[in-house]
């Protein structure tokens, strides 16, 4: 019975990993998109350790150059849910590698290390279970240089009680949708270029489509921010933000 069942096992990982590979397309701010409009895809694969786990390699579209690759628990994957189990490993287009770190149920542990295009160390910070316990920036010449976390989210100039300012004094609420009695908190998605300019908006939870035509027309009044960084590098940062529409 045992050996039946083992063998039943065996077949339906040799089933799983028949599979056809799972592709996808992303753009440029690592939203999926069709294969015309991606700048970067990836693969899926199956790894039968204990647990089962999804490789998921990225790429450069235009070159085919590997950009990352990263190890997720295969049954969270599959529900929908991202797990990151092991060694993650990030290039560039040359193909240098430019950061490695390590996760253990989804938090960093042991080491993040980060290169510059040279090979020489950029960057070093140790966790446990998340937590980091010491972090070390160094010039190229290895000179240990003052502190800053590896990633910085985008501000808007003066922070974020300036910016809900500036969204309260342009922002108006829209006849047919007070009408309407169309209450409520508007979710708009939008993203924060390299250059600090606001683009891509989007309504992501809609309460009236006149209200959809005004937040967008809003929040493509503001000023530019300060960029999103990675290790010291400006880069494109998807910014979620509700608006209430309600009585005053």
């Amino acid at each position: 019975m045992r050996g039946a069942v083992f063998l039943a096992i065996m077949l339906l990982s040799l089933q799983v990993l028949a599979q056809e590979q799972v592709v996808r397309y992303y753009d440029l701010n690592w939203d999926e998109v069709e294969k015309e409009k991606a700048v970067y895809y990836s693969t899926e694969d199956l790894i039968p350790s204990q647990p089962p786990l999804i490789s998921v390699t990225e790429y450069f579209m235009e070159t085919g150059a590997k950009q990352s690759i990263i190890h997720y628990v295969a049954a969270a994957h599959n529900a929908g849910k991202k797990i990151k189990q092991g060694r993650r490993m990030i290039w560039n287009k040359e193909g240098q590698l430019v950061l490695r770190e390590n996760y253990e149920n989804n938090k960093l542990t042991d080491s993040l290390i980060s290169y510059y295009a040279s090979g020489n160390i950029k960057r070093v910070e140790l966790y446990k279970e998340d937590e980091m316990l010491g972090g070390y920036v160094f010039a190229e010449d290895g000179t240990q240089l003052p502190y800053y976390p590896f990633e910085e989210m985008p501000q808007f100039p003066g922070g974020d009680e300036a910016m809900f300012q500036f969204i309260n004094r342009k922002i108006k609420f829209p006849r047919k949708a007070f009408r309407a009695k169309a209450f409520g908190t508007q979710i708009a998605t939008f993203v924060v270029g390299a250059d600090g300019v606001v683009r891509d908006i989007e309504i992501k939870e809609s309460l009236h489509p006149d209200i959809d035509l005004e937040v967008i027309r809003v929040l493509s009044l503001m000023p530019p921010w300060q960029p999103g960084r990675q290790d010291g590098k400006p880069v494109p940062v998807r910014y979620n933000i509700p608006i209430n529409f309600g009585y005053k």
